[in-house]
């Protein structure tokens, strides 16, 4: 009886306590913290200056990105790319210190101290002259000193960098079980005396000085445009922030920003892209060029009004640095500029730091890719062929052991489709000295393996070998091929240093793809996770057009983060992207995807009712926030608060063109929807067509991901009509049934208690007879 009541008595008291709680459904829960977090921020607009990583003579391979590596004989080779700073003057007495330690194995290494021990040689080679040829004719640690002749200071590089080459000579382990190691250590280091000297100025070498991908000094650069830039000078820079994430693969911050956030600092220590007219730039009259700048723009004999203008000079501010100025004398001059830069081929004029762009020629997809015009598609399609060399690749060998690639781009244009599967058929050579059963050759599209071709004694001479391209596999725009091969020798005691592991690839392979134009209605997912996919299907970025509001410099900056990523994700070899001011929307909403970065106050767009029913949360007349009618937990926020709102959505005047909104309540939550979209570890929170941004968290309210969002703010607010921005959640109703089940619980526990005491009282009475 005792068991019972407690049983009773525990159950009482949960009950209570879950009649306490405030009811609380799967619905409500919080979906937003509208506390803002108090973080430390760099400014608005700023770029953060990195410093030089040495600039001491001495240099490690662990500074030139070489990791502790371990060389395995009977033959083997380890090469180190060594790019310097382009200031750098190379003086005599540079040296190479290698820190290495070898071992033998196997049952043929005698332990007696008085046989002479020897293991091989190593050849030290730099920009392929060979220096010195140490014997490993002792076990353990080491470290040799080696000179580098003046004569081996020139590269033999296209892109001007060093090549220090590793060489391992075992060969006296063939015909035995011993086995040589040698492991070159990451404290191995070179002593490069060096002078600063000034940096190049000459434009052929683009994008070089400004980014030189020098592991021992950080490329440092920030695109300028002028304070009260115009649509057009925006539109310049936007697609030179393009090509500069293709150039960098996004790997450095390269900032867009307004002439007027330029700061002293800034302006010191970064190479500096300004992008807009001459005259519309207050720095620029301190750069030394060759053709200077007056009131009224550049004054260049050799050219006329309307033509672009590009010009490099060494900075006034730091002769470490250089001025490039993507300019004209109007808006359709700084245009030209700005998309000849965004070839990467400038050619310059009588002057190597002087180009002057007469005109740009939009590159025909069509022709420069599959070499077609529309009108010979007829509507049942065709297959079109073309080799790897009308694609721009020419006949390429590698040497040596292990795994080697080629690469090529095909570039699909809109309004077309695979209508059956393609191939691609590959004519290659290779060495006769192979083991066939592991050596092989791989093809990918898009980074997807399309098949495999393997290696015999038939195909060593004129192998062709021919793999499927499923049909869907190639994207509208740019895509990828991949060939790649796996060397591996039939004996380990080839020499691949003499050049008998090779393989090459003939540019009259071919690829065939049956084409068509697209029929039906095509479905776009917009989901702001892969928001780039549905952005980056023109190869030229010509379907996007960005919307930033003339007077708002830190949507200019974000909107240069954009162009980065979209840059860097699609590799373009020519930019044609739009931008415009929000007054001049109407000129382009029907034929491009949409980029409105700002307030939304700024965007009348956003007013404009075809856009109503298809908007995930839409915004009242003037208001910088959203209503979310349909959100988990609506807060009322106060006007002043600091959000980011993203939102995509389709088109409503093209289904097939999309709107992405990178908005914010205040200037830091722009910046906030900025950087959730181009920071890969923000971005893989990001799951829909709608999410808020509080600095680092993200909140995810829609996780509609199809190309329609219509319905999904239509949640009326009810009596809180009033408060078009955010309505108070009122907590539901307790229950009845619980009150009436814990009077009845009370009851039931006084009854039992009376019914214990007498047992209890019975109990005593009869232990006393």
């Amino acid at each position: 009886m005792v068991r019972l009541v407690r049983v009773f008595l525990l159950f009482s008291v949960a009950l209570g306590l879950f009649a306490s709680l405030p009811m609380v459904s799967q619905a409500a829960r919080t979906s937003l913290n509208p506390i803002p977090t108090k973080t430390t921020a760099a400014p608005l607009n700023q770029a953060t200056v990195t410093p030089v990583v040495t600039d001491s003579d001495s240099v490690t391979f662990a500074q030139l990105g070489a990791r502790e590596d371990s060389m395995e004989g009977p033959f083997n080779a380890r090469y180190i790319n060594v790019r310097l700073p382009s200031t750098w003057q190379l003086e005599p007495g540079a040296a190479i210190t290698l820190d290495f330690e070898t071992f033998v194995s196997g049952s043929s290494v005698s332990s007696d101290e008085n046989v002479q021990f020897f293991a091989g040689s190593m050849d030290v080679q730099f920009n392929n002259v060979q220096l010195e040829r140490i014997f490993l004719d002792r076990s353990g640690p080491r470290s040799v000193t080696i000179p580098i002749s003046q004569t081996a200071y020139t590269s033999t590089r296209v892109d001007g960098a060093h090549t220090l080459g590793i060489l391992l000579d075992a060969g006296l382990n063939c015909g035995n079980d011993s086995q040589t190691s040698v492991i070159i250590r990451a404290t191995s280091s070179l002593k490069l005396p060096h002078s600063l000297g000034t940096l190049s100025t000459d434009i052929k070498q683009l994008p070089r000085p400004i980014f030189q991908d020098s592991p021992l000094e950080p490329d440092v650069a920030t695109i300028v445009v002028p304070s009260n830039a115009s649509a057009a000078e925006l539109e310049a820079g936007l697609i030179v922030a393009a090509k500069v994430g293709s150039i960098t693969s996004s790997r450095i911050q390269v900032p867009l920003i307004a002439e007027s956030v330029l700061s002293p600092t800034l302006r010191s220590e970064s190479h500096l892209i300004f992008v807009g007219q001459a005259a519309n730039f207050e720095n620029l009259a301190a750069v030394d060029f060759a053709e200077g700048s007056g009131a009224e723009g550049f004054k260049l004999s050799e050219a006329q009004a309307a033509d672009g203008i590009i010009q490099m000079a060494t900075s006034p501010w730091n002769q470490q640095r250089v001025v490039l100025a993507l300019s004209g004398n109007d808006d359709e001059g700084v245009i030209k500029a700005a998309k000849a830069f965004s070839t990467g081929n400038v050619r310059a004029s009588n002057d190597p730091s002087i180009a002057v762009v007469a005109d740009v020629n939009s590159p025909d997809v069509l022709t420069k890719t599959l070499n077609l015009q529309i009108t010979d598609v007829p509507s049942t399609g065709l297959t079109v062929e073309r080799t790897f060399r009308s694609l721009g690749f020419e006949t390429a060998s590698e040497f040596g052991i292990g795994g080697h690639t080629f690469e090529l781009n095909v570039d699909m244009p809109s309004g077309y489709e695979m209508s059956n599967d393609g191939y691609i058929e590959v004519h290659f050579a290779h060495s006769a000295l192979l083991d066939y059963s592991v050596s092989a050759m791989m093809v990918r599209v898009n980074d997807r393996p399309a098949g495999s071709i393997r290696f015999d004694d038939t195909t060593s001479q004129n192998g062709v070998g021919r793999v499927p391209i499923p049909r869907g596999n190639l994207n509208v725009g740019r895509n990828r091929i991949t060939i790649s091969a796996n060397l591996i020798p039939n004996t380990p005691c080839v020499d691949p240093n003499l050049a008998g592991i090779w393989y090459t690839l003939r540019a009259d392979s071919m690829i065939g793809i049956p084409v068509r134009a697209t029929r039906g209605r095509s479905i776009v997912l917009r989901n702001l996770a892969t928001f780039l996919e549905p952005l980056t299907i023109s190869n030229t970025l010509k379907n996007i057009a960005f919307v930033v509001p003339s007077d708002d410099p830190t949507s200019w900056t974000v909107a240069g983060q954009l162009a980065t990523a979209l840059g860097d994700s699609l590799d373009p070899a020519f930019v044609e992207l739009r931008a415009v001011n929000p007054e001049q929307v109407a000129s382009v909403q029907a034929n491009h995807d949409l980029v409105l970065v700002g307030q939304a106050p700024a965007h009348a767009i956003l007013q404009d009712p075809a856009l109503q029913p298809i908007i995930p949360a839409p915004f009242a007349q003037g208001s910088k926030h959203p209503t979310l009618g349909n959100s988990r937990v609506v807060y009322r926020i106060p006007p002043e608060l600091s959000l980011g709102y993203l939102e995509f959505m389709r088109s409503p005047w093209n289904e097939q063109r999309s709107i992405l909104a990178v908005l914010g309540s205040t200037d830091q939550g722009v910046q906030w929807s900025g950087n959730a979209l181009t920071t890969s570890r923000l971005r893989t929170r990001l799951n829909g067509s709608l999410a808020i941004v509080n600095d680092q968290q993200i909140s995810v309210e829609d996780p509609t991901v199809t190309g329609d969002t219509a319905g999904i703010a239509n949640d009326a607010l009810g009596e809180n009509q009033d408060d078009p921005i955010y309505r108070e959640v009122t907590p539901p109703e307790k229950p009845q049934w619980i009150l009436y089940a814990i009077a009845g619980l009370l009851v039931l526990m006084v009854i039992i208690s009376v019914i214990v005491i007498i047992q209890a009282a019975r109990n005593r009475k009869q232990r006393r007879i």
